[in-house]
């Protein structure tokens, strides 16, 4: 397992120095999953990243206006992709499952570790936060495209505020 080779070709370690993805790497530990493990429940406490070096992870949610629904899954997270990153940025509770659709192999980057290297290295974080920034970009894109997409032609869109 050569976690640094792993992070250079995610999607969080585009456009970063060899001695950036050392460091990164050096706060990434190596976990397995097998197929239907939990990785994290929704609800569930949680401040860490995940960045899928093998396999595939669903992400679902099982409550809909606090009520329990039958799971739904939200998206499939491939080789080289993030999730778990809005417990890092809000330090929020978990807002969905993420779970094993096969055998997986991922790297967990806990927040304390990787704030501890962002302050230390402005020039990391700058790009961290940047390759982060364009991520969520490109999933709200794609979004408000399924949103769309899923709406009928007649029907008038509530208005919306962006805070």
């Amino acid at each position: 397992m050569n976690i640094k080779n792993d992070l250079s070709q995610s999607v969080i370690g585009k456009g970063l120095e060899d001695s950036e993805l050392e460091h990164l790497a050096g706060i990434a530990r190596g976990i397995q999953f097998y197929k239907n493990e939990i990785i994290f429940a929704e609800n569930d406490e949680g401040d860490s990243i995940f960045v899928l070096a093998e396999g595939k992870v669903s992400l679902e949610r099982r409550v809909k206006n606090h009520q329990p629904v039958p799971p739904t899954q939200i998206t499939i997270v491939r080789h080289g992709q993030l999730f778990g990153e809005m417990g890092f940025l809000e330090n929020q509770k978990r807002s969905a499952t993420a779970k094993a659709k096969g055998n997986l192999r991922l790297f967990v980057i806990d927040s304390d570790d990787l704030r501890k290297l962002m302050s230390n290295d402005s020039q990391f974080a700058i790009k961290f936060m940047s390759n982060l920034a364009l991520i969520l970009s490109a999933r709200l894109r794609r979004m408000n495209e399924q949103w769309l997409n899923a709406i009928s032609r007649d029907f008038q869109l509530p208005e919306f505020e962006y805070f």
